[in-house]
């Protein structure tokens, strides 16, 4: 299964900020959108990073609440991409590397979407389910 269908399939789009908005503008659309990452865009919606509930705990850590007033771009790490044409097993080989569960996907240098870990178990469990309905149908008609 390619990235293209697995964003097919999913409902919404990705969040994106800019790069001068606060960490606690963000913490807000993490809470108000049950979502775990944003994307920072630039003001051509050029991808310029990605802030994570994962970077504003680790800034946390060493800034304390102060680190709600700084801009999202202060806090935000380096977004590692995918295509629209990848395939979703290399996707998840990518994610378990570079140690992340989001990866924006790009194509041609346009920003398509976010793909998650957990877009990519949703869809798993779905072709698990599909192929143990399949044997089960075979096995009946059998």
């Amino acid at each position: 299964m390619h990235v293209s269908e697995t964003l097919r399939r999913k409902s919404g789009f990705a969040i994106t900020m800019k790069p001068h908005e606060s960490v606690e503008k963000a913490v807000h659309m993490f809470m108000e959108k049950k979502i775990g990452a944003i994307m920072v865009c630039g003001p051509t919606g050029d991808l310029l990073g990605i802030v994570t509930e994962r970077d504003v705990l680790h800034n946390m850590a060493v800034h304390g609440a102060a680190v709600l007033d700084k801009d999202a771009e202060e806090v935000m790490s380096r977004a590692y991409t995918c295509k629209m044409d990848d395939n979703v097993s290399d996707v998840m080989r990518r994610m378990t590397l570079k140690h992340v569960r989001h990866l924006p996907v790009v194509d041609d240098g346009n920003l398509k979407g976010l793909i998650s870990i957990g877009d990519i178990i949703k869809n798993q469990l779905n072709e698990t389910q599909l192929e143990i309905d399949t044997m089960r149908d075979f096995a009946r008609a059998h």
